[in-house]
């Protein structure tokens, strides 16, 4: 199997699917709460913003950013 194929029974195993819900419904979360109370201490709002960015990056990464990374 090459990297490609692979990199698609990964993302397409109900395991991984699994694991993809929590993170949006984490970063769903985050984002609410955030809303709702941002400004009330900049430190954990930092927090906030960087766990939702670093949710974002694992759900959006595909195979071709992969590939250009180790360029």
């Amino acid at each position: 199997m090459s990297l490609k194929e692979d990199f698609v029974v990964w993302k397409t195993h109900p395991i991984t699917k699994q694991v993809f819900n929590v993170l949006r419904k984490r970063e769903a979360d985050l984002t609410e709460f955030l809303i709702d109370s941002a400004g009330e201490n900049s430190v954990t709002d930092a927090y906030r913003r960087g766990y939702i960015h670093a949710v974002r990056d694992v759900i959006l990464t595909n195979l071709e950013d992969e590939e250009n990374s180790n360029d």
